[in-house]
């Protein structure tokens, strides 16, 4: 899903979508920010993997990711994750 063209808001604009930062067979990471200015890093399924017969499986696992990674806070070698959610179908990290 193709977003950084559109500067696409997320959670009623909490968060703007400014530049697409990675697309992999995978994954899109996106680089946005939110209202203050904040960047942040916004992880999502593929088009490839939104487009398969298992695609609930693929986003019950990003979402499963999403939470176990929440869980580490304060790890010096784990990346924070702010919030994870779905938006129009679409699970964001």
């Amino acid at each position: 899903m193709n977003w950084e063209k559109q500067r696409k808001q997320l959670r009623s604009g909490k968060y703007t979508i400014t530049d697409m930062l990675n697309h992999s067979d995978n994954f899109i990471t996106y680089k946005a920010e939110d209202r203050e200015g904040n960047l942040f890093v916004v992880k999502t399924l593929s088009d490839r993997l939104l487009a398969s017969p298992n695609r609930e499986d693929f986003k019950n696992k990003l979402l499963a990711e999403g939470a176990k990674l929440s869980e580490f806070k304060n790890h010096s070698n784990i990346v924070k994750v702010e919030e994870f959610f779905l938006e129009n179908d679409t699970v964001c990290v």
